[in-house]
Formats: structure tokens, sequence, C-alpha cells
């Protein structure tokens, strides 16, 4: 389906961004992100040596943990996406803050995106890339990612193209299923989303406008890409989660290899990979296998992580710039329903010592440490 013939669809893409203006902060920059699931957003300083700033940016509770946020390219603008749980009402909306004006800006979104789940920064541009879908089809819309603004939409995975049959059943599914992480790799300027729910597994989007047609393995209930959880991709490769180990394909002819992360008993969806694409970080599940490793991605299957931290456990995880420490989100309760407060945990690299735990005062669903302008 051409431009053309996508823009005369109604689809109605968002509402208006509002803006909430805030004074220039004197304090020192924020470097800790951290998303409640009660709805706020909270910015910290240091190792959430203090709360800087406090924004409400959505009156319904957030799915999670799930990824949420991202730094652009130029560590100037943060973005979240602020979605609903799990078949539960409410309209998505995205979120950028001005990182030098401490400026919020924000969208909530409608039509084929009111549910979206996913969405990515392009690594040389920082466009972002938002995922949606509707009875027409799977659409991707791009937006400047500091004033949301939307510059263009269209149908990456069509109904009623003759596409595939896949591509029809994995878009009439509705609520069920939804995007749940997105990379972008700029080599190929495809965008790679993973879904969750009723469609498992990855699939890999051309960003230049047009349909994307799907590979012969997939499958009305599986995506191109077998996998679990997240996505990243890297120079070195694309990583995805598969519940269990970490998956990289690399290559000219998408050599497959498994990143034995040491983490038994966990539904590990959620990982990193080091600045230097040498290794995969990632943390087992407080309610389930627990610890954390750090693995080479050149190991094998048989090889040992190079770290592992059998007392540690969280839900989502970040490292400081150097990579000398990393802090995760650990909640109390359910998983799925925690509604009180939870907590964020400092951990040394390589000795593993617990450096500090900090009470936050709702659930915690991600974290990301900023990175300062220009790195």
């Amino acid at each position: 389906m051409k431009l053309a013939a996508v823009a005369a669809v109604s689809v109605m893409l968002c509402t208006p961004a509002s803006t909430q203006p805030i004074l220039p902060v004197n304090e020192p920059a924020a470097r800790i992100a951290v998303v409640l699931a009660d709805g706020r957003l909270q910015l910290y300083s240091g190792m959430a040596d203090s709360l800087t700033r406090e924004w409400t940016i959505a009156p319904f509770m957030l799915s999670g943990p799930e990824p949420q946020l991202e730094q652009s390219p130029d560590g100037r603008t943060l973005v979240l996406l602020a979605k609903p749980r799990f078949m539960e009402p409410g309209q998505s909306r995205l979120v950028s803050v001005d990182l030098r004006t401490m400026r919020l800006t924000s969208r909530v979104l409608t039509g084929a995106f009111a549910n979206s789940g996913a969405f990515a920064l392009h690594p040389q541009t920082g466009a972002l890339f938002l995922v949606g879908y509707d009875a027409v089809g799977v659409w991707v819309a791009e937006f400047d990612a500091k004033q949301l603004a939307p510059k263009r939409r269209w149908i990456a995975l069509p109904v009623n193209t003759g596409v595939d049959s896949s591509s029809r059943i994995m878009a009439s599914l509705g609520p069920r299923w939804r995007a749940y992480g997105a990379t972008i790799d700029p080599a190929t300027q495809t965008m790679i989303v993973s879904f969750h729910g009723g469609v498992d597994g990855a699939e890999l989007i051309r960003l230049d406008g047009n349909p994307t047609v799907r590979c012969p393995a997939a499958t009305p209930t599986s995506s191109c890409i077998g996998q679990h959880g997240d996505v990243v991709s890297r120079p070195s490769g694309l990583f995805t989660a598969t519940g269990s180990q970490i998956v990289r394909f690399f290559g000219r002819d998408s050599t497959r290899r498994e990143i034995d992360t040491g983490l038994p008993g966990n539904h590990l969806m959620q990982f990193m990979v080091d600045r230097d694409d040498a290794a995969v970080l990632a943390v087992g599940s407080c309610f389930f296998g627990r610890g954390f490793s750090m693995t080479a991605v050149s190991s094998s299957a048989t090889d040992p992580p190079l770290l592992r931290l059998p007392q540690v456990c969280g839900e989502s995880i970040s490292a400081d710039l150097d990579e000398r420490w990393i802090v995760v989100t650990r909640l109390r309760g359910s998983m799925t329903l925690s509604r009180g407060p939870g907590s964020l945990r400092f951990v040394s690299l390589p000795s593993g010592e617990t450096i500090r735990e900090r009470e936050v005062p709702g659930p915690p669903i991600d974290v990301l440490v900023l990175r300062p302008y220009g790195r």
C-alpha cells in the first residue's frame, strides 16, 4: 500500500500535545529516571540521593515491568510511553522531558495508537517510531521526539492486501496482543518489534513507509523471529530475549548464537548490552529464580557467566555510563498487581556489594540511568 493510499484511511493519530512549563533548575541535573506504576515519573540526582522532579503522567495504572524509557542520542531528551495495564481501559500517551529545562510535553494517543505498546528512537536521527494497530492492520507512526509532533504514518502489516493470512490474524487479535519492545537497526533501516500476548515473537518492519512482507516462517501465532521479550539492536548484532537465554543474530547470514545467562528458573524478558557490545547484563525477578549475571557476548552455550550474583534480584535494570554499578527495580507483593511502595537497589560491579537501597513511593516498573548531554 502506497503512502498516498494510507493517508486516505481515516485514522486519528493523537490529540494535540500538552506542555507543562517548568522553570529551569539550579540543582544538579537528575541522573536517574524512574517510572512508577501509579502513573508518576520521577527524576533523581546521583544514586537516587534526592528527588529533583516528579510529574503525574497518566491517570491510570501503568503496564509493567516493561520497557518504558529511552534517552535521545544527543542526551537532551527523555522519552517514555505510558501505557495502561494489559486488557485494562485507558489511552496510551507519549511523554518527553527536555533535560535542560525540565519542560514536560505529553500527547494522548487515539485511534490505531490508543493501545500502543512499544516505540524506538532512531540511534542516528533521534526520530521516534511508534507501533499501533486497528482493524486495518499494524501501523507505524514517526514523531519528533522532543515536541511529539507527528510527521507521517503508514500500515506496516496490512490486513487486506494479501500479504499473508498470518498478518490478517495478527491484526484481528485486538487487545489480546500488543507490541512489547522495539529497536532500530540503522544499517538496514528496519525496526524490530517484539509482540506479547496472542502473538509471540518479533517482526522486522521497514521504515521507508512500505508494507512489510513477513518471512515464510511466520505463523498465525508466531512472528518471524522466535523470541519472547525485549529486543536490542547493536553494531555487533540483534539481541533478543526468549524467557530464559538471550539469542544473538549477527553476520550477513544472521548466524544464531545462544547466550546462557546462568539464571535458571526465571521468566527473563528484559536485559541490557554493555556499551562495548562485550557483555549481556540481566537480572532475575524477585518473584522467580532471582540472581544477576554478566555474560560475555562471545561466550558459547556452555561457558559460565563472567559474573553471577545470586543474592541480587529485580525487574528492570540499568547501569551507569562507566558501568561501575547497576540499579535494579524491586516490587513488593504481586509482580502484576503491585500497588504499594517499591525500591531501587544499587549494586557495585564487579564486587556485587549492595551500595544502597532507596525506597520509592510506588511500584517502579522501569529505570534508566541518564547520560550527560552529548555522550
